[in-house]
């Protein structure tokens, strides 16, 4: 009948078991939901080519913002943006919350970008609305970045533990 594993390598057979099969079980539901909420949101990103579209994203956003002071005569976008968007451009972010679903760190950020802009020149609202832009699209990007690293790194998990488990599974059927 069932017992509880009484000796050191049947308790660790019995707990790579139990952590494999957690770890399938989490696997199973990431690749069933996160695949149908990448394809919903924005065109479809290669994992790979993801720094490069973010590079790519920072730099126009740095041009942007040179091109406002200069055009504008002012400052006010310059320093938003060094002192709030240049770390959001620079790297990932918000990760935790695109795995959850939530919204919530972009629309902080939009909202920032929105109230600053009734204190703007006309000529500074057309920049901060394309930088506002800018930051839809590297939200996006981060979306993507998040969801298909869990996808990967899921893989990263599940599958050395399997062969741990396997290798241990053969070690206790030689004894």
């Amino acid at each position: 009948g069932p017992r509880l594993p009484d000796g050191w390598l049947e308790g660790t057979l019995a707990t790579l078991f139990a952590v494999v099969a957690g770890s399938g079980i989490v696997g199973l539901a990431l690749s069933r939901r996160l695949p149908k909420r990448l394809s919903r949101r924005g065109e479809e990103v290669i994992f790979e080519r993801i720094p490069a579209f973010r590079a790519r994203l920072r730099n126009e956003a740095e041009t942007l913002v040179a091109e406002s002071a200069s055009a504008a005569q002012s400052s006010t976008i310059c320093d938003f943006y060094a002192r709030r968007l240049a770390a959001f451009f620079a790297a990932p972010r918000n990760v935790a919350q695109h795995l959850l679903a939530s919204n919530r760190g972009l629309f902080a950020l939009l909202a920032e970008i929105d109230e600053r802009r009734r204190y703007l020149s006309e000529t500074e609202r057309a920049y901060a609305d394309s930088l506002r832009e800018l930051v839809i699209r590297k939200d996006d990007l981060d979306f993507h970045f998040a969801l298909q690293a869990a996808l990967k790194g899921w893989l990263f998990v599940h599958a050395p533990l399997t062969f741990v488990l396997l290798n241990v599974s053969l070690v206790l059927l030689v004894l």
